[in-house]
């Protein structure tokens, strides 16, 4: 007759939790120290940069050792969260990196130097204050597009004109959520109220552009 095998006991952890997050801190922090600096200062190029990369990856690499001293359960519910958003985040980020490469190679770069350069006074930041208002979409449609406009020449003011309008007096937020939830009559006062705020940062940003000098322009293409 066929016995039944012993049965097999759990795994009872012997680390605490403090001793499972310096573990794998320590493990990526050193494989960092003395593996990786050269390969990741050559990537970011800067200074400001390498140091964003690493305090990225420590919060990255204290995230992941909490989620682990919870229980491997937890780790990998973890990364299964994170995998799913990136795929969903994907697409949105190809596409929008696809529109700031067209918009950078189909504007013409004289004709953005004039409507929102440096030297297109008021009139640039209104033009950016009405098509920021007017722009689409959320963060990753935006914010490439100001990146290409912004290789392609066009100034300070005008850019935080745009993405100032764009936060505070979108017609695509007003029409889909504000109007919706708290009518029409609260809508038009806030925005009578906020009118104002895109071309004063514009011009304020202009001021300081050109007051304290210094700031580095990204390289453009050839």
């Amino acid at each position: 007759m066929n016995q039944s095998p012993a049965p097999v006991e759990a795994p009872q952890p012997l680390l605490r939790h403090r001793d499972a997050i310096a573990i794998i801190v320590g493990i990526v922090i050193g494989a960092g120290i003395f593996k990786t600096p050269s390969m990741v200062a050559g990537v970011t190029g800067d200074a400001g940069w390498l140091t964003v990369a690493w305090i990225l990856g420590a919060v990255v690499s204290l995230a992941g050792a909490l989620c682990y001293a919870k229980g491997e359960d937890f780790f990998r519910r973890g990364v299964d969260a994170s995998v799913s958003m990136t795929l969903d985040v994907l697409p949105r980020l190809v596409a929008a990196f696809l529109l700031a490469g067209f918009v950078e190679v189909l504007m013409p770069r004289d004709l953005i130097r004039k409507w929102i350069g440096d030297k297109s006074g008021l009139k640039g930041v209104l033009i950016a204050s009405l098509a920021g208002a007017l722009t689409p979409g959320g963060p990753i449609a935006s914010f490439p597009l100001i990146a290409a406009l912004y290789k392609l020449g066009a100034d300070f003011g005008p850019l935080v004109a745009y993405l100032t309008a764009w936060e505070l007096i979108a017609v695509q937020r007003m029409v889909v959520w504000e109007i919706p939830f708290m009518g029409t009559r609260f809508v038009l006062f806030r925005v009578m109220v906020s009118l104002v705020l895109p071309v004063l940062a514009g011009m304020i940003a202009r001021a300081l552009a050109t007051h304290f000098g210094g700031f580095v322009r990204m390289k453009e293409s050839s």
